[in-house]
């Protein structure tokens, strides 16, 4: 009877595989916060500072979610290789 299952090789991981889970959570925790931030209370400050409209002070929270999501899958993709 083959075996169901196999014990992982563990000289791949050597441990760091939990300081990049947390790395992980962490830039994406912070790229979020900052995107929704942007995109919401601080799009007013950016209005009201730069004295410009509501569409050109999302831009920069628009441009940084945006970016994040076409960027991801490739540079996923460079990281695995």
């Amino acid at each position: 009877m083959p075996r169901l299952c196999y014990k992982p090789n563990s000289q791949k991981d050597k441990g760091y595989a939990w300081f990049i889970s947390v790395a992980s959570f962490l830039s994406n925790f912070t790229h979020t916060g900052f995107s929704y931030g942007i995109a919401g209370n601080l799009t007013i400050a950016h209005q009201q500072f730069f004295n410009i409209n509501l569409q050109n002070g999302s831009l920069a929270g628009s441009i940084h979610f945006g970016a994040l999501l076409m960027l991801g899958e490739q540079l996923s993709k460079n990281a695995a290789s």
